[in-house]
């Protein structure tokens, strides 16, 4: 996990190591803004030697607070390229990254996805207008753990830097649903 430090509307970017023997594949879910390069690079160069290192950069939704970073990490590692579904990817592209970077979701053959040089299972799920249309999350079968982009996100209500919702949390959870999720 790497969060942002904004006080009221902070990130939580997150990177997956996947591992068998001596291969590994990494994996950087909503990798932030264009304010988020510093300390990322940093944090990066420290887990796992580099942002040249990043081979897989899923995006949840299209938002420029998750993934205005995009074309800077594709041009630090040239191997890496982007996963998101079909109504993302018409947005992101605007940011100049090449179709040849891009990997729609729905392209797929099945549900279940296997990452070819670790033989881990990461499945997308829809999270369709929670809070965009072509928003998607992603569950990877090992840790068990589902990585939801916005859907339960919250604006900032309670003192220091949870990263486990609690009680307390409900507060700002409806602030920013209520926000960017209106409905009846």
């Amino acid at each position: 996990l790497i969060r942002s430090d904004e006080p009221d509307f902070h990130r939580n970017i997150y990177l997956k190591i996947f591992k068998n023997g001596n291969k590994s594949v990494n994996m950087i879910m909503d990798p932030g803004s264009r304010s988020d390069i510093e300390p990322l690079t940093k944090v990066l160069e420290e887990l796992i030697g580099g942002i040249d290192k990043i081979d897989i950069i899923f995006l949840s939704h299209q938002d420029p607070d998750v993934s205005s970073s995009t074309p800077f990490l594709l041009s630090a590692s040239q191997r890496a390229f982007v996963i998101t579904s079909q109504d993302t990817i018409r947005l992101v592209k605007m940011y100049g990254i090449p179709s040849k970077k891009l990997k729609a979701i729905e392209d797929f053959k099945t549900e279940t996805v296997v990452i070819r040089d670790t033989g881990h299972r990461i499945r997308f799920i829809p999270a369709y207008f929670c809070h965009f249309r072509g928003a998607m999350m992603l569950y990877d079968l090992e840790s068990r753990v589902l990585f939801t982009g916005d859907f339960m996100g919250g604006v900032n209500t309670i003192d220091g830097n949870p990263i486990y919702a609690d009680e307390e949390a409900w507060d700002g959870i409806l602030l920013f649903h209520s926000i960017y999720m209106p409905s009846n």
